[in-house]
């Protein structure tokens, strides 16, 4: 299998690993509620983005994954994550228009 279906079937897993957790409300949002969950024990599976603001994030991400073990996905670009995550802001000029908010990393809850 060459890397671009790989990444494809990977995607398409992770889409729908978020789909069902939000249904679920089994999903958590952002840096810090993220190791806050992952420090308590209820981490099953965290999505990283590869594009994260700063370093040091991904390197705590990281390492609290692996010690708690915890598995982690890293995703190529924040602003999909956040559409997979459905981060959106309404402008209030229209009710149809919106503009998707880029999500670092979150993480889906053990139930």
């Amino acid at each position: 299998m060459t890397d671009l279906k790989k990444l494809m079937i990977i995607e398409k897993f992770l889409k729908i690993l978020i789909k069902e957790a939000t249904k679920k409300n089994l999903i958590v949002k952002g840096i810090k509620e993220t190791i806050k969950f992952i420090i308590r024990g209820y981490g099953y599976a965290c999505i990283l983005a590869k594009n994260c603001n700063k370093k040091q994030y991904k390197i705590a991400i990281k390492t609290l994954c692996w010690i708690y073990k915890v598995k982690i996905f890293i995703i190529n670009d924040k602003k999909k994550l956040g559409r997979l995550c459905k981060i959106l802001k309404r402008k209030k000029s229209t009710k149809h228009s919106f503009k998707i908010i880029p999500c670092s990393v979150c993480l889906i809850l053990v139930t």
